[in-house]
């Protein structure tokens, strides 16, 4: 009778360990073609996950695969990591895809009162340094990691690519947050001249000539950067010092990586002249660039023609492959 029970006992032991074994989600292998991974966390900060997403190439190797990252734009405040999925980004995102590119999408913090300039950057970097360092469980090549951003995104692509680890904390001791190349569509780079900080004396004007626009960037630069810079003169200059800290133009050098940049002519947004302050950076620097403008297009390429978008889309991947070879 013991026996029975004891085979019994067995059995339902067996039968239970089969059914959560059954239960169990099958995870394909990172390399499978296609597979989307949501939701990576890849720090946490004072109890504040902050995830990306990682879509693996839809043909190409499945080894040593390259990875492009991508940083949302939104006036460093707004919008999220599904922003991949949008308009341009979709587009550019399917064929590298399809070159068999991996591309991963990032959330990071949004700027407000109590978060300043460069918590932003410090968690860009880190999720460069994440990929990295998880590079084999995604057979993904740590050594051919690109950044690639729009607008403010664009911005911190930059930041990224060009800023000293140094200058930063980071989550991940020893993991470098080294990039083999940056693509920029329309970023701010210069922020001194963005907020219209550039000249005391011509900021001050403003306030007479446009004060909307006066307005919009005291309250920019004080909540970016926590400092009022109308209130006095040691505030206006404090603020011209956290802005250039914080502009790729601060940061060019002649090892930064290779750049390209696209931008639309009509952008009213970020004006092309950001861009161009830009390139004239890189050629000073000696560093290796290029630079393409796109009459009548928009910001965001929300007015674009289509044989324009498809250069952007070509031009982009063309740029990605050479530099991850």
């Amino acid at each position: 009778m013991k026996k029975r029970q004891l085979t019994l006992l067995i059995f339902l032991v067996a039968l239970l360990f089969a059914s959560c074994k059954k239960d169990e989600p099958v995870i394909p292998p990172p390399s499978e073609v296609g597979t989307i991974y949501p939701n990576k966390i890849y720090k946490t900060v004072a109890g504040t996950q902050q995830a990306l997403d990682i879509y693996m190439p839809t043909n190409g190797d499945k080894k040593n695969i390259p990875v492009i990252i991508y940083f949302h734009g939104g006036m460093w405040a707004f919008n999220d990591k599904n922003d991949l999925n949008k308009t341009y980004q979709a587009k550019v995102t399917t064929k590298l895809r399809e070159e068999g590119f991996a591309v991963v999408s990032c959330d990071f913090r949004q700027l407000t009162q109590n978060i300043e300039f460069p918590i932003n950057i410090e968690d860009c970097k880190d999720a460069v340094r994440y990929i990295r360092k998880n590079a084999p469980v995604y057979d993904i090549n740590p050594n051919t990691i690109g950044v690639w951003g729009s607008s403010s995104g664009g911005h911190l692509a930059l930041m990224v690519a060009n800023a000293n680890d140094t200058l930063y904390s980071s989550a991940f001791d020893g993991v470098s947050a080294k990039v083999s190349y940056v693509i920029d569509y329309f970023a701010p780079t210069d922020l001194p001249d963005y907020f219209e900080i550039a000249n005391q004396e011509e900021f001050n004007t403003l306030q007479t000539t446009d004060p909307d626009t006066y307005t919009e960037e005291v309250n920019n630069v004080f909540n970016f950067f926590g400092v009022n810079p109308s209130t006095s003169d040691a505030n206006f200059f404090k603020a011209q010092e956290m802005t250039t800290e914080n502009s790729p133009v601060t940061h060019v050098h002649s090892a930064s990586p290779p750049l390209l940049i696209l931008h639309g002519e009509a952008d009213l947004i970020v004006p092309i002249s950001q861009s161009d302050v830009l390139e004239a950076k890189y050629k000073a620097a000696g560093a290796d660039y290029q630079y393409f403008k796109y009459p009548g297009a928009t910001h965001s390429f929300i007015q674009i023609s289509d044989e324009q978008m498809n250069d952007v889309i070509s031009k982009t991947v063309d740029f990605a492959k050479k530099h991850s070879k």
